[in-house]
């Protein structure tokens, strides 16, 4: 869970958010966990949780169980605002299954898009 500022809200049908609240969000990894003695960051398809004083295009919801947002999917639904290198939007963890691989391309695919805009 991250506090994330809002800077700018392009779509909110609630009407709750308003520019420079903080809001509480839901990642769908955990970083730094211990097993049998060695560190390691549990992750779905080598997502890369947000980094401080990053910023980031994010889709978002309310979550059903508690006061916090959760992303509208795991994986495409947060985009750096400065682009980066392909290399560096995703963990590399090894063999990656095809459907991972095409799951990569789409999120390419729709980072485009978000940057354009």
């Amino acid at each position: 869970m991250g506090e994330v500022t809002i800077n700018n809200i392009q779509k909110d049908e609630s009407g709750i958010l308003k520019e420079n609240k903080k809001i509480n969000a839901l990642e769908d990894s955990v970083e730094n966990v211990e097993v049998d003695g060695e560190k390691y960051d549990l992750t779905i398809d080598g997502y890369i949780n947000m980094q401080e004083s990053e910023e980031y295009t994010l889709f978002l919801r309310k979550s059903t169980s508690g006061d916090n947002y959760v992303l509208t999917n795991a994986l495409l639904s947060k985009y750096p605002v400065e682009e980066e290198e392909q290399d560096e939007l995703f963990l590399e963890d090894g063999e990656s299954l095809e459907e991972t691989e095409d799951l990569k391309d789409t999120y390419q695919e729709l980072y485009q898009e978000v940057l354009k805009e």
